[in-house]
């Protein structure tokens, strides 16, 4: 089963690709390793990459910015491709399933800007966000 938990901070605002009829957002989540460098004494941070699709992407962008801690859960996923070189390469990324807000709420950062609206949501003009909607 392909299932990775990880807990960090995002390293950047959430970068946007508007695919037509889902959202995709991807950032950077810096995960401290358990060990330190026996050389500088300091911990090591890895950077996990992440991808988020649909309404789990939307929300996080809106809320999340870069320094917000948070706990992500997720597939771990294998991308190859072959470079502008001809050299065949492999990368990896998490895509998010779930994730917690684990900033306090006085360490939050004000919610970021909402979207414009689309042409194509009946609520925008009546100021109703569809996740008070009891469906």
């Amino acid at each position: 089963m392909n299932i990775n938990a990880y807990t960090g901070f995002l390293g950047r605002d959430f970068d946007i690709i508007d695919a037509g009829n889902t959202t995709i957002a991807k950032n950077v989540l810096a995960v401290r390793r358990d060990f330190k460098d026996k050389k500088t004494g300091q911990y090591e941070t890895d950077w996990i990459p992440l991808t988020v699709f649909g309404k789990t992407a939307e929300v996080m962008s809106q809320h999340l910015g870069k320094g917000s801690k948070v706990e992500v859960v997720g597939k771990l996923q294998t991308n190859n491709y072959t470079d502008k070189d001809g050299n065949k390469r492999t990368s990896y990324d998490v895509i998010v399933n779930s994730f917690g807000f684990l900033d306090s709420a006085s360490d939050q950062q004000k919610p970021k800007q909402q979207p414009k609206p689309t042409d194509n949501d009946p609520f925008d003009d009546e100021g109703i966000e569809s996740d008070f909607l009891p469906f």
